[in-house]
């Protein structure tokens, strides 16, 4: 018996995050489904409480915290489905959204127009809307919206509702592939070398987006409780030193502008500091924490290895170097 769909989720110490999406996948989804739990080495609680609830579910348990692109691509090569979902913990199926997820990616239009990635609509946990795409990459919009200055003297805003359509990525915290995607990219999905964040624009950017469109589509919407996974201020260097990795694997003029550019943003930093209010001051001064904290991984640990997918010998885990 063929299996319409597979979800993966990747499990860190957050087993009752786990158990509750587990239960809403249970309770709001009729297509024929497999879910495949990786647990990253959890240290502070045992993963096998899981099967006591859900003894259904495939659990993997790995020797080693890989991060969360390498334990999805553990999850993807174990799945079976027809599809395959990428589903953050953290996330509350609502509504039938899998359901309807799977449905427009059999339809005629997904098919004609080569969907082979589609994210739906996240919600907050007070049901507000959640940003879940990217655009295509372009060197002077980042460059402006990353520099402070610059980005209030353009006024530019982030948080600007997604219409369905063709996006260059989706958010990691929901991406469901079409197993024909993930088979011509023959196991490059995730690169090992990223730890945990950029990954997925990595992938959607670098390869996704060579072989299939991806696309956005609104109708079906899922919670997604940010940060219930993963404290922010805790992995903020790492989200740093993965993005500046992204950068380096592009090759050398990209490296070099994202590093001259990352010292007029410090620079630019430093000149706000002292008339920013007092909210934003520690936002600020963790964007200066994270640049003098990360130039040893900047000018010695990210170049002294290749560019390639896989490049390095372990991932680029700041957080256990």
């Amino acid at each position: 018996m063929n299996t319409t769909l597979s979800i993966v989720l990747i499990n860190y110490n957050t087993n009752e995050l786990t158990s509750n999406a587990i239960d809403s996948i249970k309770a709001q989804t009729r297509v024929d489904y497999e879910i495949i739990v990786i647990d990253n080495c959890s240290p502070k609680e045992d993963p096998g409480v899981l099967l006591i609830k859900h003894p259904d579910i495939q659990l993997i348990r790995s020797d080693e915290n890989m991060g969360f692109g390498k334990a999805n691509n553990l999850g993807i090569s174990k799945a079976k489905g027809d599809y395959v979902l990428l589903l953050n913990t953290d996330t509350i199926i609502v509504e039938g959204a899998l359901d309807k997820c799977v449905a427009f990616m059999e339809s005629e239009v997904a098919i004609s127009q080569d969907i082979g990635l589609m994210g739906c609509k996240l919600l907050n946990e007070d049901g507000s809307y959640q940003h879940s795409t990217f655009e295509a990459f372009n060197l002077w919009t980042w460059m402006i919206s990353s520099n402070a200055i610059l980005n209030r003297l353009t006024q530019r805003q982030s948080a600007i509702v997604a219409r369905e359509g063709r996006v260059a990525g989706v958010s990691g915290a929901f991406m469901l592939f079409r197993r024909s995607t993930l088979d011509v990219l023959k196991g490059k999905w995730f690169d090992p070398d990223i730890f945990m964040y950029s990954e997925e624009t990595e992938l959607c950017r670098s390869r996704v987006a060579n072989i299939c469109q991806i696309f956005y589509w609104p109708h079906a919407e899922v919670i997604h409780l940010v940060g219930g996974s993963t404290p922010s201020d805790v992995m903020s260097l790492q989200m740093s030193v993965s993005f500046a990795l992204t950068w380096y694997k592009r090759g050398s003029l990209y490296y070099c502008i994202y590093l001259l550019w990352s010292l007029v943003n410090m620079l630019s930093d430093c000149l706000i500091l002292p008339v920013v209010k007092r909210n934003n001051r520690k936002v600020v001064r963790q964007r200066l924490k994270n640049y003098f904290a990360g130039l040893g991984y900047l000018f010695w640990e990210i170049p002294k290895y290749p560019r390639k997918w896989g490049g390095r010998p372990t991932s680029l885990n700041v957080l256990h170097a």
